[in-house]
């Protein structure tokens, strides 16, 4: 029989609890990360929880340039000279660093990373699908073909006027210059950075921010009926455990599927006790 003491003075006794309590993200909606608490006084380890599917930040010099943008490309983490995850999809360039859906995908990788002291960085390329030389290619025809315009004006058919103002900076040239100054040495560079626009990251939004939280309940010490192994009787569901998974909905039929585990679980629990 369990015994569970509440707030007050009440006590509930009861053959079995499932403990449902939600991870740290997104307080507003009612979860705290006051379960993990809980969970600690059961003996029951928990992984370190942090934020996931949440924007990062960065110290990278001229990004207000950009702020605001939305662009089509891909993002590749780079953690202790490493790649460990990289996405693709609609990235959004902001005054404090990159956020969007491909960001948010590989978000939890960076996090964890940084937590561990590595060093990380993110690199943003927004032309994936177009070959680095073929990219010169079709940068020189713009330019060629629109000498009388500046250059941001000349690419801006094929890229955000802020984004190539970003990007020209960091070359070492104005975004307002004229396009007949542009020879096909700066081509080259153009392209070879929007191919790889290195931020550095040096943090996240919280958890206030964040979707999902990594980290939670350590399933090692659970069993397949996502019961304590160490505590009988007691079941978890949802995102109070170490499992997260990537947009699209999979965080919530983890917490649809878990349930009904859960709730199974403890429903064949408490008739074994009869």
């Amino acid at each position: 029989m369990l015994q569970l003491e509440g707030a007050k003075t009440n006590t509930i006794k009861t053959k079995t609890v499932i403990l449902a309590c939600g991870s740290a993200a997104s307080p507003s909606s009612g979860s705290d990360g006051s379960g993990y608490n809980l969970v600690k006084r059961l003996g029951i380890r928990v992984v370190k929880p942090l934020p996931a599917l949440t924007a990062l930040e960065s110290d990278k010099k001229n990004m207000k340039l950009a702020t605001g943008v939305r662009a089509s490309g891909s993002v590749k983490i780079m953690a202790a000279g490493r790649v460990v995850s990289e996405d693709t999809g609609e990235i959004q360039f902001t005054d404090y660093g990159i956020s969007g859906i491909p960001v948010f995908q590989v978000s939890r990788f960076a996090v964890r990373a940084l937590e561990e002291g590595q060093k990380v960085e993110a690199q943003v390329d927004v032309a994936a699908d177009i070959k680095e030389d073929e990219l010169v290619s079709m940068l020189k025809c713009a330019v060629n073909t629109r000498k009388h315009q500046s250059v941001s004006e000349s690419l801006s058919g094929m890229f955000n006027k802020k984004l190539v103002m970003m990007i020209c900076k960091e070359i070492g040239i104005e975004g307002n210059s004229s396009a007949s100054d542009i020879n096909d040495d700066i081509c080259q560079k153009l392209a070879k950075h929007m191919k790889s626009l290195r931020y550095h990251i040096t943090g996240y939004k919280s958890n206030d921010y964040a979707q999902v939280c990594q980290g939670g309940v350590d399933v090692s010490e659970l069993n397949d009926n996502l019961e304590s192994v160490n505590n009988p009787g007691i079941f978890f569901a949802g995102e109070l455990m170490d499992i997260d998974g990537r947009c699209g909905g999979y965080n919530l039929q983890w917490a649809w599927s878990s349930g009904a585990v859960a709730a199974k679980s403890a429903f064949d629990y408490c008739n074994r006790q009869e």
